[in-house]
């Protein structure tokens, strides 16, 4: 089975796929494609049975051939698509997969149960996809005491929606890099013996502490060679060349924050030169 969820809605586009041959793929609601499949309606009939497969209609097949999708997936079927709670009737919207869903597909619902993602303001996640009954899931509107048990209009909810996603609340904020300040990229310094250097970056949000790399290249070199890699919890490093090189000594440098998940990413290179 295959879930596709998209933001071209408010509350998300839902599509589930599954293999043409998977038992019961159609029960309980039926199966609804009335752009990809020649069988646009199939009904549910006796639970657990094969259901036809139908042909992938010449648009479908033209579209897939053109973007060269994989001919393993021509082996699957959109069973169908959800954008609402509830029919126009009122009546709770009730959509599975046989496979993912599998032994609660009968009351299952992609919106009411990815709705209920929410998490409180440590970052918990406290409400559950099943419901209480075995074998369960939520379908139909949300419920305001999902989010609070002590729901009136004056009284606002107590979790903060995810925006149907579940693992948002597990979510890390983008690692980024640092921005170099000085010296600026391709500088030629003439401060000859002293071959002082002060890098200077911007610091980064969370970080605990950067890494620099420093690479230096003599005039009869063909590659950039390793000199130093520190690590250090300011934003700037000071360091001097041995005074014994030759002259037309070129460098480089990056610099990349550490998180206490990882490291970041790291900046491009920026190189200098010393010259008499």
């Amino acid at each position: 089975g295959l879930h596709l969820s998209s933001k071209h809605q408010p509350n998300w586009l839902w599509a589930t796929f599954e293999h043409k041959d998977n038992l019961g793929r159609c029960d309980y609601v039926g199966c609804y494609d009335f752009f990809g499949n020649t069988q646009p309606i199939i009904k549910p009939k006796k639970k657990g049975g094969k259901y036809p497969a139908g042909n992938l209609t010449k648009d479908l097949m033209n579209w897939m051939n053109a973007l060269a999708v994989d001919k393993r997936l021509k082996n699957y079927r959109l069973k169908g698509v959800q954008i609402n709670y509830t029919d126009s009737y009122g009546r709770p919207i009730v959509f599975g997969n046989s496979a993912i869903e599998v032994g609660f597909a009968a009351t299952s619902s992609c919106m009411s149960c990815h709705v209920r993602a929410s998490f409180t303001k440590e970052g918990e996640n406290v409400l559950g996809f099943g419901a209480d009954r075995l074998d369960q899931s939520y379908n139909g509107c949300p419920q305001p005491a999902w989010f609070n048990p002590l729901w009136t209009y004056g009284n606002p909810p107590m979790l903060k929606p995810a925006d149907f996603v579940w693992a948002l609340s597990k979510a890390e904020k983008a690692k980024v890099p640092p921005t170099q300040l000085s010296p600026k990229d391709g500088v030629v310094s003439y401060d000859y013996p002293g071959y002082t250097t002060d890098l200077k970056w911007t610091a980064v949000p969370d970080a605990t502490s950067y890494q620099v790399e420093i690479q230096y290249k003599r005039s009869n070199d063909n590659r950039w060679l390793p000199w130093k890699k520190i690590s250090t919890t300011t934003t700037e490093f000071t360091f001097q060349f041995l005074l014994n090189t030759p002259l037309n000594m070129r460098g480089r440098w990056r610099v990349w924050a550490v998180y206490p998940r990882g490291e970041g990413p790291k900046t491009g290179w920026w190189t200098f030169k010393y010259r008499r």
